[in-house]
């Protein structure tokens, strides 16, 4: 490494250091200027940085480059070079970030396996859980999908059946009147059930599948 690389590693890391906590966009414009410099740097600060450069990320919710950056942070954490605790907590956190990125990106699957690899590490962190929890309820299996396409199935039956109440029947076969208003009341009524039966018992599977356990 030249000494102008050392010099311009060096100054990147004093920028880093003199940003206050919280300031996401800034971080993020420092890491990105300067994401060639960081490979200059010691891994320790590196780390550091790409740490708060992902927490950023996290922060603000752009899940894309929280996923492309992670994997680098993950695969790094544990080296040698940086003190096990330290490293341990890195890992979980890029783990985390990268799940709840994933999440988003409705890649649920892969999300639900890193989040599962956490909850075996840390078993009484409920933050896991409860992230699990969401993601898990996001992914609705097909039963629940079919239930739902009953229920707006039965929604716009009852609509059609008043529409025609109104417009024909009403009009034209008055005697007709209760057992239209029988039908859609039954239609309406069928849609919320199935509507709710399928959130509810999802979410009671869910919430079994992750706290059950």
């Amino acid at each position: 490494m030249s000494i102008s690389e050392s010099s311009i590693s060096s100054r990147v890391y004093t920028l880093f250091k003199q940003l206050p906590g919280k300031a996401w966009a800034d971080i993020i414009l420092l890491y990105e200027k300067h994401e060639d410099d960081m490979g200059h740097l010691p891994l320790s600060q590196n780390l550091e940085i790409l740490h708060a450069y992902l927490e950023a990320l996290y922060e603000v919710r752009d899940n894309v480059r929280l996923v492309e950056k992670s994997p680098f942070m993950i695969a790094a954490a544990l080296s040698e070079e940086i003190p096990v605790t330290l490293g341990r907590a890195y890992y979980r956190d890029a783990l985390y970030w990268k799940a709840i990125g994933l999440m988003h990106l409705m890649k649920y699957d892969e999300s639900q396996h890193i989040l599962w690899e956490l909850i075996r590490m840390k078993p009484r962190r409920m933050e896991y859980r409860k992230k699990l929890f969401r993601c898990l309820f996001f992914d609705k299996p097909s039963w629940n999908r079919v239930l739902k396409a009953i229920s707006i199935v039965l929604f716009f039956s009852a609509a059609i059946v008043i529409l025609f109440e109104i417009l024909i029947v009403d009009a034209f076969y008055h005697q007709y009147i209760g057992i239209f208003t029988v039908a859609r009341s039954t239609m309406f009524i069928g849609a919320l059930v199935a509507w709710g039966s399928a959130e509810m018992i999802h979410a009671v599977k869910c919430w079994v599948g992750v706290y059950g356990k």
